[in-house]
Order: structure tokens, then C-alpha cells, then sequence
């Protein structure tokens, strides 16, 4: 699902949106749309929730992990992140919204009325504060938030592709394996939590070399590794050997023979296994925390004014729109 899909499904809905995130109504409580992959999107509905630890646990039964994880109830909002595997984007959407709508009427649950800022009722707009869609007064957001802009932003997004991100993870295959080779031509032994370090930095190397954070990076990222793995293993029993001053020709020649014996077999097995499980560990901490989703980033809610819309009434114009003669369109 990319951002023009994303785009395109917020138009439908006559959502206003940006970039990155998209924002309205539904059946009365205001919705903010966040694009956080291709096949992720962060929903958050803002009302006033009496039971939220009551509406988490009703909800975790009701939603399947594999459709919205990540689900987290607060007394003034309730956000999940929405998953997509082929199915129809609209559908799971509004499966996702008539389950928590459904919730709401079950415990009472109604739109909220008071400002976050002030903390009293009889709001006149709304508008993106953190990380939710919320209504405010417009006297209080212009009094925390910058005036809004409707110029276009000037720079261009970054352009990413998977050439520069595989360089970058074999550099930080590389620079991961220093610290474990070292070890062994000093000490002649393993450290084995160290096996960590390749994966976890090949998908750093991957993500810093401009490479597209999609699954097919991570597979990149994780099958480079878990090649990588054995080949460091038997790098590492080359260095514990030529620390004995053997010269690595030699040592090469001679790494035959030296199989045929028990103990050293068992050594360097014992590397391969341990160097697999924590490339494996490594490769699922990249996977998730170097190039998962994450929270939307600062600049897209820097100009939370622009955001701003009447309670009632005719809308402002969008940010991600030029405003017209005719007024303001969806």
C-alpha cells in the first residue's frame, strides 16, 4: 500500500490529509489516519472512554493480532495498527471501526467535549494535537502552537533504493564481524553474544545507506546474514588458530585434517549453531526496532495549525490543498 494508495483512500473517505497522515470524522468522533508502511496504517479514534482498561479488553478479543496490533485504550483515545495481507482496504477498515463503534455503545463511550489544553468544554475546532485528532479551542491552539502555513514544502523526499541499502548492510556485516575476529586472534576464545553484532548492524548499514524499509529489505538484510553467519564462524577458528603464530596459508592447508579430529570439529560446529542462533535473535531485533514501524516523525505534526477545522461550520482550506474560488474541496 504506498502513499498514493493511502492518498487515494482518504480522498475517497473525505478525509482531509498530508503526506503522511489523514484526518475526519466518523459516526460522530473525529479519526486520524497514519501511514506507517506499505502495509500498515495507525488508526486512532478520539472519544471519551469512562473504562478504557474494559474497551482493551474487549477489543483484544474482538480484533484479530493478525488485523490490528499494537492496540492501546487511553481514556481519551483508542489507537491500533492497522494490518494489511491482500485484503480489501475499505472493508477492513470499516470492520476495524464498526468493532470499536460497536464497543463504544456497549460501555457508554461518548465523542469528547473538553479541550486538551484547558481542560474545559464547548469547543469550537479541531486539530491534530500529538498524536490524536482532538477538539479544541481555537484561542488555546493559537496560543501553543505556530501560526499555520500553506506553502509546500520545499525539499524533496528522499530517493531510496536497494543497491545502496545491500552495500550498507554488507559494510555492517563487516564492520559487526571486527569485535569477534578480534577476540578469537587475541584470546583464542568466542564470545558468542558478539554474534549479535553483524545482523544488527547490517540492517543498521541497510537503513543508513538510504535502503527501502520494506519487507523485501528485511529479507535482504536477513538472508545476507544468515550467510554471513558460518563464514564468520570459520573466520573466527582461523584467527583462534593463526594467534598461534601458524601462518593462515598453512592454516587453510591443514583445516582438512585438523576436521578429522573430535574436539576441534565439535569447536567449530559448536560456532556454527551459536553463530546461526544469534544472527537469527539479531536479525529479528533489526527486523523490528531498525527497520519496523515506528511513530510518525516530528515534522509531520510541526504545523498543527494548519490542521486546525471548525466544530461546526464550513471547513478552512487543507494544507495538502491549494484553496479555490469556489471554496474549500475534499
Amino acid at each position: 500500500m504506498t502513499i498514493d494508495i493511502f492518498q487515494d483512500f482518504a480522498r475517497f473517505k473525505g478525509y482531509t490529509y498530508t503526506a503522511r497522515m489523514a484526518y475526519g470524522m466518523e459516526n460522530g468522533y473525529p479519526v486520524l489516519l497514519q501511514y506507517l508502511s506499505e502495509n500498515q496504517w495507525r488508526v486512532t479514534v478520539t472519544a471519551n472512554i469512562p473504562q478504557p482498561a474494559a474497551l482493551q479488553g474487549r477489543l483484544g478479543v474482538q480484533l484479530n493480532r493478525r488485523t490490528a496490533s499494537k492496540l492501546l485504550c487511553k481514556p481519551d483515545s483508542v489507537s491500533c495498527t492497522l494490518r494489511f495481507h491482500r485484503e480489501n482496504i475499505g472493508e477492513l477498515y470499516h470492520y476495524l471501526l464498526s468493532v470499536i463503534f460497536q464497543q463504544f455503545s456497549m460501555l457508554g463511550v461518548v465523542p469528547l467535549t473538553f479541550c486538551p489544553f484547558c481542560g474545559q468544554d464547548h469547543c469550537d475546532s479541531l486539530c491534530v494535537v500529538q498524536d490524536r485528532y482532538a477538539p479544541v479551542h481555537e484561542a488555546c491552539a493559537a496560543g501553543v502552537f505556530p501560526p499555520a502555513t500553506y506553502e509546500e514544502p520545499t525539499t524533496t523526499p528522499e530517493k531510496k533504493n536497494y543497491v545502496t541499502g545491500i552495500l550498507g548492510a554488507i559494510l555492517g556485516l563487516l564492520v559487526g564481524a571486527l569485535p569477534q575476529l578480534a577476540l578469537n586472534y587475541f584470546t583464542g576464545y568466542s564470545l558468542m553474544l558478539l554474534y549479535l553484532l553483524p545482523p544488527v548492524l547490517a540492517f543498521f548499514g541497510y537503513k543508513l545507506l538510504k535502503g527501502p524499509a520494506t519487507r523485501t529489505g528485511k529479507i535482504i538484510c536477513t538472508a545476507l546474514s544468515v550467510v554471513f553467519s558460518p563464514l564468520l564462524a570459520m573466520g573466527c577458528v582461523l584467527a583462534a588458530v593463526t594467534s598461534y603464530e601458524i601462518p593462515l596459508q598453512l592454516a587453510f592447508s591443514l583445516l582438512p585434517w585438523w576436521m578429522t579430529e573430535a574436539e576441534f570439529a565439535m569447536a567449530v560446529v559448536s560456532d556454527f549453531l551459536y553463530g546461526i542462533l544469534f544472527t537469527v535473535l539479531g536479525s529479528l531485533l533489526g527486523w523490528r526496532f531498525i527497520l519496523g514501524p515506528g511513530r510518525m516523525p516530528c515534522e509531520t505534526f510541526r504545523n498543527h495549525m494548519a490542521t486546525l477545522r471548525p466544530l461546526h461550520g464550513e471547513p478552512l482550506p487543507s494544507p495538502s490543498e491549494e484553496p479555490s474560488e469556489n471554496g474549500p474541496e475534499y
